[in-house]
């Protein structure tokens, strides 16, 4: 008898074994023959696509990872899977104050270079996409041309009414307060250390002929976060005055900081995407400007348009958690301003300047399906942008940058006659071509050069060890 029931027991295990793996196999083989869907609406991002069987791909490698993210990418009803855990995610991350804020881990994909827009968005916004406005004297006046510094308000921070009491912090890099989110930022010291170092070695690279301007940009943490998370060592305020600092007095710093602080309370940054805005970025120009002692183009006299609906990298990055959803429900406007010149955009892959590309431009009209907004500015990151403007001076401007760089660039169309932007992760290391920034310089008659970057870039080591290589 008890035989028998040992048998019977076993059947039954069998069964529920067998049913499980035909249920694993169907999903298994469903997830493999459903249509492909190419964007993720709830992720705002393009799938991976099936990838191309090849011996080399298959014998190296590369065939499998590339596989197992298409695979990850289409799993049956993987958007379904996520809102579920978006819910769930909730019980973890919840805190009964009015703010609801979540802070996660590290996301910071720097290192791994930027993202640019693909040739099939191929011509500036025309009329019909850019309405001209007038600037509200409220939210978008633009500083006098005058290129005298303008005092900063007596308080060291914005006060943005958010206080410690108000939420509950775990330990991470990205927090959601309501309807925006930020990266917060740790001073690396000894990184903060080599950044200056390499500035001034690019200065001492290119010779006294050429004017090396530093200009280091706070994100949104600094100005709308809680306090502790603005100071001491989260404080970007003295991580850039500890890193300007240590620059050789030939530098010529840039104090964007104080005319962002004094308009912290204007759509500055995005609440969805870890970038400054299109206005942020010409707050910032008008400091270069008084640095420099150039006159600031009007922003009233630029066209204007936008872009609705945008949700950016911060809101890609938290997802997968239920305070996400504020951030969906709130999406940003990217606004852009056309330049009062004419110019024309080529971008190359490397410093030869061969196989030029001139399908962008530098506000570049979209297509619907570009979740991206901000790559209308310049289209994104490219190794080399060069940009030839009607400004009959024969002046030229080198900007080595990151992201932030890109809605920074186009103000600068008015002042010379070639700007010329340069990501330095795209060069000297594995995998990248090589570029000898002085040899560069001296080759295309640069007499500018602007050393842009926002906080988590200059406590990059992957980063600064990369800009260090352009003057090796």
């Amino acid at each position: 008898m008890r035989k028998q029931k040992c048998t019977a027991a076993g059947k039954v295990q069998f069964l529920l074994c067998l049913m499980m793996a035909l249920a694993l196999l169907a999903v298994g083989v469903g997830s493999l023959l459903k249509a492909d869907a190419q964007v993720s609406v709830s992720e705002k991002r393009t799938l991976a696509a099936m990838p191309t069987l090849s011996a080399r791909n298959l014998l190296g490698g590369a065939y499998a990872d590339d596989f197992e993210r298409y695979y990850s990418d289409h799993f049956w009803q993987r958007d379904q899977l996520l809102a579920q855990n978006r819910k769930l995610n909730q019980f973890y991350y919840y805190s009964g104050a009015e703010q609801s804020v979540v802070v996660m881990a590290e996301h910071d994909n720097l290192a791994e270079g930027g993202e640019s827009l693909k040739a099939k968005s191929t011509t500036a916004p025309t009329q019909a996409t850019a309405q001209p406005t007038e600037p509200s004297a409220e939210s978008t006046e633009p500083p006098t041309a005058s290129t005298q510094p303008t005092e900063p308000p007596e308080e060291s921070t914005y006060n943005s009414g958010v206080t410690d009491e108000d939420i509950t912090v775990s330990d991470g890099s990205t927090i959601v307060i309501g309807d925006r989110a930020m990266e917060l930022v740790t001073a690396v010291d000894d990184v903060l250390s080599d950044y200056a170092a390499n500035i001034n070695r690019i200065k001492q690279a290119v010779g006294e002929d050429v004017r090396v301007f530093s200009l280091i940009a706070p994100n949104a943490a600094e100005f709308y976060s809680p306090e502790d998370m603005h100071t001491g060592v989260h404080s970007q305020k003295d991580m850039i005055a500890a890193c300007y600092g240590q620059m050789d007095e030939t530098v010529q710093t840039v104090d964007a900081y104080s005319a962002l602080l004094q308009h912290a309370q204007e759509e500055v940054y995005f609440r969805t995407d870890h970038h400054w805005t299109a206005l942020g970025a010409y707050y910032a120009y008008t400091a270069f400007c008084q640095t420099a002692g150039l006159h600031p183009v009007q922003l009233q006299t630029m066209q204007t348009g936008s872009y609705e609906g945008f949700t950016g990298s911060l809101y890609l990055a938290t997802s997968a958690y239920a305070q996400s959803e504020a951030l969906k429900e709130n999406p940003d406007t990217v606004t852009w301003y056309q330049p009062t010149v004419q110019t024309k955009l080529t971008y190359y892959d490397d410093a030869s300047l061969r196989n030029p590309q001139t399908d962008l431009q530098v506000i570049c009209s979209l297509d619907d399906d570009v979740v991206n907004k901000y790559l209308c500015f310049l289209g994104g990151d490219h190794p080399i942008t060069w940009i030839d403007t009607d400004v009959d001076n024969d002046r030229v401007c080198l900007v080595l940058k990151e992201s932030y760089g890109n809605a920074f660039t186009p103000f600068l169309t008015h002042h010379y006659q070639t700007v010329i932007a340069i990501d330095p992760r795209e060069f000297n290391r594995d995998g990248k071509p090589d570029l000898d920034l002085a040899a560069f310089v001296q080759e295309h008659g640069v007499n500018d050069i602007i050393v842009l970057n926002y906080p988590l870039a200059i406590n990059n080591s992957a980063i600064v060890r990369w800009m260090g290589r352009l003057v090796a």
